[in-house]
């Protein structure tokens, strides 16, 4: 599968629009499936406990505690769970819209098993979607919609930084945290580099595999982006959107902003 880069961001564009169901299936030695295709519905499962085999496009997948499992629609699979140790898991059955083809194209290219997921928030994320599914209070639907978005997020990040294999991968994620939560400021090269403790050479180059951009490209990307927003929400004018991210030339703001988004700030103050 290819891997995403960083500014293939919007590429992932859809939304949860109907919830099937929710089940906690409890161990069960007997428990199978067989040449099984669900032609309406994706289906993500958690392995809370036990084991399980699956088969999928050819190949046998050792299914075990901590793995997370993804069924996109008409996807065909057979399973068995382990007599010895029967696998415990919960399982959501739900609809997505996309927002362009490509999108769609993305999320059926996600892998169908994420080997030992153990992040504690993969469990906690299921065991909560399956309370409040099971007690079904006022505005469970959306709370659920969104546990289910998060849980594809998380998915989605795991696939860029895991199968990424890049070293000190992890400290650039930091690094591009850093620089979307303080979007005004514009770091050098070498502060970056002193802060993710690697050299500044090799910090350029290593920003530029794990993101698919320069420091500066993606920098310039932040920042234009919450000046859009900005503009868009009514609360700045251009030069005040400018200057809030950090840019004091609005000549070449604006012509930054015009050469990232194809359009000039003023055709946002329009909108």
């Amino acid at each position: 599968m290819q891997v995403m880069q960083m500014n293939d961001h919007d590429n992932y564009d859809f939304v949860v629009t109907e919830i099937c169901y929710v089940l906690d299936k409890k161990p069960n030695a007997e428990w199978y499936l067989e040449d099984y295709t669900n032609n309406d519905y994706h289906i993500l499962a958690f392995v809370l406990s036990g084991k399980s085999s699956y088969l999928l496009d050819g190949s046998t997948y050792h299914i075990k505690q901590g793995d997370l499992l993804f069924f996109p629609r008409g996807k065909i699979r057979s399973a068995s769970s382990d007599k010895e140790h029967p696998w415990h898991f919960i399982y959501v059955v739900f609809k997505t819209s996309f927002g362009n083809a490509t999108s769609e194209r993305w999320f059926y290219e996600i892998p169908n098993v994420f080997p030992d997921s153990t992040k504690i928030q993969f469990a906690t994320l299921f065991r909560e979607l399956d309370h409040l599914w099971t007690g079904k209070k006022p505005g469970f639907l959306i709370k659920c919609r969104s546990i289910i978005s998060e849980i594809l997020y998380l998915m989605i990040r795991e696939i860029h930084f895991s199968e990424l294999n890049i070293p000190h991968s992890s400290k650039i994620e930091k690094i591009i945290n850093l620089m979307e939560e303080n979007y005004m400021e514009s770091y050098s090269i070498e502060e970056l580099a002193e802060l993710a403790d690697i050299s500044p050479s090799y910090f350029r180059n290593l920003f530029k595999r794990v993101t698919g951009l320069t420091v500066t490209q993606y920098k310039n990307r932040i920042k234009i982006s919450k000046a859009r927003d900005l503009i868009l929400s009514g609360k700045c004018n251009v030069t005040e959107a400018a200057k809030t991210v950090g840019f004091n030339n609005i000549y070449y703001f604006s012509r930054l902003f015009k050469k990232i988004t194809c359009a000039n700030p003023s055709d946002f103050i329009k909108r």
